[in-house]
């Protein structure tokens, strides 16, 4: 029992910091963009941008280049992945952040047809027709589906050894999966509230389908590797600090809107 709760704790706060991080990220690069385009003023807030004084044009750039930039982590990340071969939570780390990037980049196409977020932004500024928009939707929709063919078969190797029927991988992947996602959808919700839209917790509720996928692909797929993660004792306490400090700024300081650029 000790030794789950040790797992689910470690692997919260991995797949918390990291989401966090990255979101932060895609913000900045959204600012980024804004701030060299010229406009004026640029606030940060939690999970979003507000350029002023823009053209449709230019605020078509700005939109692009935060799934861009999540885009390129991706690739980075996928990169990392590959290169890391230690079964212990660094690779963990790695893979988290890669997935939130995927989601910050390529998930963001299941929100195109109603018009928030980035790319339904960009699709509301060049007139695209609905079947086009519904057809991003569709494509998102099909790589979150894909994408827990390569969760499944990481999380079962960072498994411990012992971790080797389908039920006690599918405890595996709620505990290192599931009750992380549902912990940051919580973090999301305590930052976001009061909330604008349902849809600004668009791309966490999109975690849930390939998470949920890899749940269902632990009970049911009998390739996966065999496990042999290793994980450390005790509470990450530098990596809890940071995730609660990120946590506090977002709801505390960028919250009521950060000034960038005047």
């Amino acid at each position: 029992m000790l030794a789950s709760t040790r797992v689910t704790l470690r692997a919260t706060v991995i797949f918390t910091l990291t989401a966090s991080i990255e979101v932060v990220l895609h913000e900045l690069a959204h600012a980024t963009a804004a701030i060299a385009i010229g406009g004026r003023p640029v606030v940060l807030y939690p999970g979003a941008v507000t350029p002023g004084n823009v053209t449709p044009s230019q605020y078509a750039v700005i939109a692009a280049a935060g799934p861009l930039f999540s885009l390129v982590m991706f690739g980075i990340g996928l990169a990392a992945c590959r290169r890391l071969r230690a079964r212990n939570e660094t690779r963990l780390a790695a893979v988290w952040f890669t997935f939130h990037s995927f989601i910050g980049s390529v998930g963001y196409l299941i929100l195109t047809p109603f018009g928030t977020n980035d790319l339904g932004g960009i699709a509301h500024v060049f007139h695209l027709a609905p079947l086009v928009r519904w057809g991003m939707f569709g494509a998102g929709i099909w790589a979150m589906t894909k994408i827990d063919g390569v969760l499944a078969p990481t999380l079962a190797e960072l498994a411990p050894a012992d971790v080797t029927t389908p039920t006690a991988r599918a405890s595996y992947v709620t505990r290192t999966a599931i009750v992380p996602w549902l912990v940051f959808g919580a973090m999301r919700l305590a930052i976001d509230l009061p909330l604008q839209s349902i849809f600004v917790l668009g791309p966490t509720i999109g975690m849930g389908i390939p998470i949920l996928g890899t749940y269902s692909a632990a009970r049911k797929r009998g390739d996966l590797p065999a496990g042999a993660g290793t994980w450390r004792e005790g509470v990450p306490w530098l990596l809890l600090i940071a995730d609660v400090a990120l946590l506090v700024v977002n709801r505390f300081v960028l919250h009521a809107g950060l000034t960038l650029a005047r």
